[in-house]
């Protein structure tokens, strides 16, 4: 697993431009779905991650699982620009750090064009689904899934790549980048 990697400001702007697409309150489950989504496109179309984020098989779904926490309210952090609601809903809190969504997306985000183009395409072809949905289409085509029984188990990018159907070579040259990206914000963080 790659510890580094992880880009909360990133991991919040998806979300957050999420809740904002949806012009409404959010199941915390169907954005956590979302979101995983999002990743696992972002691999599929760049072979980069979206937000980098561990990806783990939680609760009987996969999620994100630093962004599940900091969703939950686990882990503090995005309490200025996310709010939670009753019965698990979710939505953003207006202004966003002082400016209008619109504005913040276009001027204050960490989301680059193509980030913002793998969320849009999730929202179009995901977003009318509720949660429950979600969680039988992520559990039908999403193959590196596999039910952990209820305990936390980690989906291994190796899986992940496989699911998307990598070959064992790109696959190889995927980690090489991870590995090394891994490495190089280690090295930032510690400066």
């Amino acid at each position: 697993m790659f510890t580094h990697l992880y880009d909360e400001r990133k991991a919040a702007d998806a979300a957050m431009y999420l809740l904002v697409r949806a012009r409404a309150p959010m199941n915390a489950a169907k954005l956590n779905r979302l979101l995983y989504l999002a990743e696992r496109a972002s691999f599929a179309k760049y072979g980069e991650p979206l937000t980098g984020d561990q990806l783990l098989v939680f609760e009987k779904s996969p999620v994100l699982y630093g962004t599940y926490q900091r969703l939950a309210g686990d882990v503090p952090g995005w309490e200025d620009r996310i709010e939670n609601l009753a019965n698990h809903e979710l939505n953003v809190r207006r202004p966003i750090l002082s400016e209008e969504p619109e504005a913040y997306f276009e001027h204050s985000t960490q989301l680059s064009d193509a980030d913002i183009a793998v969320l849009d395409a999730i929202w179009d072809e995901f977003g009318g689904m509720n949660h429950w949905t979600l969680a039988d289409y992520i559990h039908s085509k999403c193959l590196e899934w596999t039910d952990s029984k209820g305990v936390p188990s980690e989906v291994t990018y190796q899986r992940l790549f496989k699911a998307l159907n990598y070959d064992q070579p790109a696959i190889n040259e995927l980690l090489s980048r991870l590995e090394e990206a891994d490495h190089i914000r280690a090295t930032f963080s510690h400066a």
